[in-house]
């Protein structure tokens, strides 16, 4: 199929959007091998908690003058880890990494196709389906690892008889995105039907 004229004005924006997927990739990758190399040997591994009613003074005023402040979160270092726990630090650590790496490919497959003038088909349709399914599921994953962690480390920070209470943080970004995703990917199949019905009158 000829690409259409609407769409050649926009082909080196969609350049741009292979070489951020590019980057994307490399990135995350970078970023999987960080977190293996932290996580696998199971000593000292840094995890982010958000431990209940933490108050402190930190030297953020004048000259370094004490100021009070409520913690959110903090990186502990841990070691030992029981398998439930180790099993739910290493996949929060790389079920993002792994997402961002799919989703980049499957974004470089739909630029490619976009440049080739195929714009609402079966595999572009399939693609962004995936895309949005990718991002939701990994969200959903990284919540059961997140809980398995936050909910492991302060046990094992935790004295049995004075256990740590605390809060899970919920990122709702990717949930948003994937969402819209999904939207998106519902609007590529009617254009498909469209597309499949004007060539069907020709």
């Amino acid at each position: 199929m000829k690409t259409p004229k609407w769409f050649r004005a926009s082909s080196g924006d969609v350049h741009v959007v292979i070489v951020v997927a590019v980057v994307t990739i490399v990135l995350a990758l970078t970023e999987l091998v960080r977190r293996l190399a932290e996580v696998l040997p199971n000593r000292d591994v840094p995890v982010e908690i958000a431990p209940e009613a933490v108050r402190a003074e930190v030297p953020l005023g004048p000259d370094g003058e004490l100021v009070g402040a409520d913690i959110g979160s903090i990186i502990v270092q841990v070691s030992d880890l029981p398998p439930a726990t180790y099993a739910g630090v290493l996949g929060a650590s790389v079920v993002y990494p792994v997402v961002w790496i799919v989703v980049a490919f499957l974004g470089i497959g739909l630029c490619r196709a976009l440049l080739r003038g195929a714009v609402f088909t079966p595999a572009n349709t399939l693609r962004v389906n995936l895309i949005a399914a990718v991002i939701l599921g990994g969200a959903a994953l990284h919540l059961v690892f997140a809980t398995f962690q936050h909910n492991g480390v302060l046990a094992v920070l935790s004295a049995p008889d004075h256990p740590s209470g605390g809060s899970l943080q919920v990122d709702f970004l990717p949930w948003f995105g994937g969402l819209a995703l999904a939207a998106f990917a519902m609007a590529f199949t009617i254009g498909e039907k469209l597309q499949r019905d004007s060539e069907g009158l020709v």
